[in-house]
């Protein structure tokens, strides 16, 4: 196998549900999969269709949480393979810092 192959079977194994399966609820929004962990949100994705608003997508993700007073902090899971040139600016101006990546060696 290829990277490229190791990285369509993470995307069609472990993104998505497999991702909120523990969550203590989640919902779909379109494209993203905001699940409810105790004092956080998640949000996670397979993809996003690039003719989509992004920027109103993530207000409609950041809405949904903030009505929740629970709910102290939203994590947006990213990954650098994905095709969304304006996700990282876009997270950014809507508040969300980001953490070191992750990667798998």
């Amino acid at each position: 196998m290829i990277h490229s192959d190791f990285r369509d079977l993470y995307d069609q194994q472990l993104r998505t549900s497999a991702e909120v399966e523990s969550a203590s609820s989640y919902i779909r929004l379109g494209p993203l999969w905001l699940a409810k962990y105790p004092g956080q949100g998640f949000v996670t994705y397979r993809s996003i269709a690039p003719e989509l608003d992004l920027e109103a997508l993530i207000g409609e993700a950041l809405a949904y949480f903030s009505a929740d007073p629970s709910i102290e902090e939203v994590e947006w899971k990213t990954r650098q393979h994905d095709d969304l040139p304006d996700l990282s600016r876009l997270l950014v101006k809507n508040g969300f810092v980001f953490d070191e990546p992750e990667t798998v060696r």
